[in-house]
């Protein structure tokens, strides 16, 4: 099951309707873990990991759009536009690599200079 799958099946979403906003969080989560762990590629153990923190995220972002208003970043594919706050996406997954420190920490890597 790839992590998009897994993601939708967790937010209970059965259709394609939020494919592109997930796949966004996915890859800005999957960054975001990679930069924490130094490391290009992330290990399998850490995809249901990365799952529950895209879920996590994602979630924040809906409450937080209910309350706040911000500068918004427009996304377009094949009819479909998204719209969304980066600068408090960004937060909201630098938030949740906090709260998984100590998981994240057994897959890090020392920071070497090139």
């Amino acid at each position: 099951m790839n992590l998009l799958s897994i993601v939708k099946t967790l937010l209970g979403i059965t259709d394609d309707s939020k494919d592109m906003i997930l796949t966004l969080y996915i890859d800005m989560t999957m960054q975001q873990i990679s930069n924490y762990i130094n490391r290009a590629e992330l290990p399998n153990e850490l995809t249901y990991v990365a799952a529950q923190m895209v879920v996590d995220a994602y979630n924040e972002m809906l409450d937080a759009s209910k309350t706040t208003t911000g500068k918004a970043t427009s996304v377009s594919e094949s009819g479909r536009s998204v719209s969304f706050d980066s600068s408090l996406a960004t937060m909201a997954i630098e938030r949740r690599i906090e709260d998984r420190q100590k998981q994240l920490n057994s897959f890090r890597l020392p920071f070497r200079r090139g």
